[in-house]
Parts: C-alpha cells; structure tokens; sequence
C-alpha cells in the first residue's frame, strides 16, 4: 500500500534508469510525463491515506460491546 509513495519519492531515478542514466530533475517531470507523474501521485497519496486511516483506526480504543441477552432482541 505505501510502495507507490516509495516510488513516488524515488520517481526522478527510476526515470534516470530509462532514459540512459540521464539526470532528470522535478522540473522535468512536469513537461513529458505529466500524466504519469500525476497517476502516481493520487496513488502514493491513496496508498498514505488508507495507511493513516488504519493507523487511526487500530489506535482506537474498543468500545465494550452490550452483552446479548433475552433483553435485546426486538420483536
């Protein structure tokens, strides 16, 4: 869930890569790949929420269930 933030963070190398070990900076990657640029970042900022909402929720503490009796039913 976190490795398209890692991707994200590390995007300007792995371009670097495919381009022949060219350097490409941040700048650069708004010009050609725009659209690739931004895919990956909505999915690198999905990835930090879904792991930011499951933090938040096993932090929460349990609220104690009512015991199930002859009493809660509805009838």
């Amino acid at each position: 869930m976190l490795i398209p933030a890692v991707v994200l963070a590390t995007y300007p190398d792995w371009v670097s890569v495919l381009t022949n070990g060219r350097t490409v900076t941040w700048a650069q990657m708004t010009y050609f790949p725009a659209p690739l640029s931004i895919t990956l970042l909505v999915a690198a900022l999905a990835g930090v929420a879904v792991a930011a909402a499951r933090v938040i929720a096993v932090r929460r503490p349990v609220s104690p269930r009512a015991p199930r009796g002859e009493g809660s039913r509805r009838s």
